[in-house]
């Protein structure tokens, strides 16, 4: 036991989770509440949208730009080329300041804020793609690094919410220390950007990796965020802050899985296809346990965390953490499998996963809303990741696999 904690595969999780969890641990415990409490419900319902919103369009441009780099940086080593995934970015991040602009009149904010949310968003996109080198390298240290000052940077610009009542201002500062440190890290390490380009059709083979993962990451980041988008028009900004204060730690607990699948892609790409189906039965006997353990500390986490972060919203909020606990021990499993699927299937299942889950979420999450409200709206969740999570168990194997057993 204590040679498998130091090993290698293990330091690098943790230091992965301990990363992603910086960033985790100071938005949801710290940065929201003190915003929930300075601020009235309709504001606080936009800053959670803001949130959201950003998550989705930084993830699928510098997240998956970054994954298309762990996917692909070992075929440019073995044919000795140098990186050019940040080619991929440049396009992309114009892309996403521009969504802004149609994204941010359903938000109702002014031009002011829409360049700020531009820029945030920006921010976070780069942090997610600078981190892809160390990641590759294996030097988590340096990325947790980066997160740690993220955390240190939104918590003391606290104070400029208390004083000047800028409320996006911790978003900024955190979003601004970690790409500082990892672009200052990146130079240390005698890493220059050239914007030439080596190989066209190397370099087109990396924008339709991209693309794919891209399409499989949009569509994964909006299901995963498909309740918090959905809720506000189905039953209002009340119901949105009810949601997310009785949703958001333990739903945090699945999104501490997210650099967990980073890391497995990582690992996985380095892997020839003869070891799909070993790996393939290693999951199959984790995941039960996965959903066990993740359900009771989401219910756990969930109920502490309603009363002492979110007292305003206790009361109503209590019936929605049992639902949202189950949801998230499926919807982790699911997560788990994703990593897998994109690196040894067709990534045509991972769309059609996230595009049923989209539809039987919809579905259900419109009619339960109708009859039984709020409640009825976090069970369609529990729902819908059931379906994820069969979809994924039943065709990870090959079709000939499926039709001997």
């Amino acid at each position: 036991m204590v040679s498998r904690l130091r090993s290698p595969h293990f330091r690098d999780l943790a230091l992965t989770t301990s990363a992603f969890g910086a960033i985790v641990g100071v938005q949801q415990v710290l940065l929201l509440p003190f915003l929930a409490a300075m601020t009235n419900t309709d504001d606080f319902s936009k800053i959670i949208l803001f949130v959201t919103i950003s998550a989705i369009v930084a993830n699928v441009t510098g997240g998956e730009a970054a994954n298309t780099a762990l996917v692909r940086g070992h075929q440019y080593a073995r044919e000795g080329a140098a990186w050019d995934f940040h080619l991929l970015l440049v396009p992309v991040l114009a892309v996403l300041a521009a969504a802004w602009v149609v994204v941010a009149p359903v938000l109702n904010v002014s031009s002011d804020e829409i360049v700020l949310f531009a820029v945030i968003s920006v921010l976070t996109a780069l942090r997610l793609f600078l981190a892809a080198p160390f990641r590759y390298e294996q030097r988590f240290g340096t990325v947790l690094v980066a997160h740690l000052c993220y955390a240190a940077g939104s918590a003391s610009a606290l104070l400029l919410v208390a004083r000047f009542d800028w409320v996006l201002a911790p978003f900024l500062v955190g979003e601004a220390c970690a790409v500082l440190v990892l672009s200052v890290a990146l130079l240390a390490g005698g890493r220059r950007l050239h914007f030439g380009v080596e190989d066209r059709r190397r370099l087109y083979r990396t924008s339709t990796k991209y693309l794919s993962l891209a399409s499989v990451g949009l569509l994964a980041n909006a299901v995963g965020y498909l309740d918090r988008l959905i809720i506000y028009p189905l039953l209002g900004a009340g119901a949105l802050a009810v949601y997310y204060a009785a949703s958001v730690l333990p739903k945090s607990l699945a999104l501490v899985v997210n650099p967990v699948t980073g890391l497995l892609l990582a690992k996985f790409g380095a892997m020839g296809d003869e070891r799909g189906g070993e790996i393939l039965e290693r999951l199959y006997r984790v995941l039960p346990w996965v959903i066990i353990v993740l359900t009771l500390a989401s219910l756990a986490i969930g109920l502490l965390g309603l009363q002492v972060l979110y007292p305003q919203f206790a009361e109503e909020g209590r019936p929605i953490v049992l639902p949202v606990s189950i949801s998230v021990g499926l919807a982790s499993a699911a997560y788990l499998m994703q990593p897998y699927v994109l690196r040894f299937r067709p990534s045509g299942i991972a769309l059609m996963a996230n595009i049923l889950y989209a539809g039987v979420f919809v579905g259900a999450a419109v009619g339960l809303s109708l009859r039984v409200g709020l409640h009825g709206f976090a069970w369609a969740t529990v729902a819908a990741h059931l379906v994820l999570l069969g979809f994924y168990l039943v065709f990870a194997r090959p079709r000939t696999e499926r039709a001997s057993s």
